[in-house]
């Protein structure tokens, strides 16, 4: 996080993770996640990772976790919706 973010984020009081974390789906077929906490369950038609307080849920068909590393995955298959619960 810059200094810009993390100052903003300490003098409004608001949780510094949040400025740490974003998805993008890349059309049907990818998701990149950026400041995933850990991998909760993968299977062919939920890949779920800890995100913040909750979770991420990518849901799908032929799901797996293509890239993984400390803050960041991509996960591939044909990608029919992404929720953060």
């Amino acid at each position: 996080m810059t200094n810009l973010w993390r100052d903003l984020a300490e003098k409004l009081k608001l949780d510094r993770e949040l400025f740490s974390r974003s998805y993008t789906v890349l059309g049907e077929n990818a998701v990149i996640v950026e400041g995933q906490k850990s991998v909760s369950s993968v299977s062919l038609t939920e890949v779920s990772f800890v995100y913040g307080k909750g979770l991420l849920c990518i849901y799908g068909e032929n799901l797996s976790i293509k890239t993984i590393a400390k803050g960041f995955a991509c996960v591939e298959g044909k990608i029919d919706k992404v929720e953060q619960v």
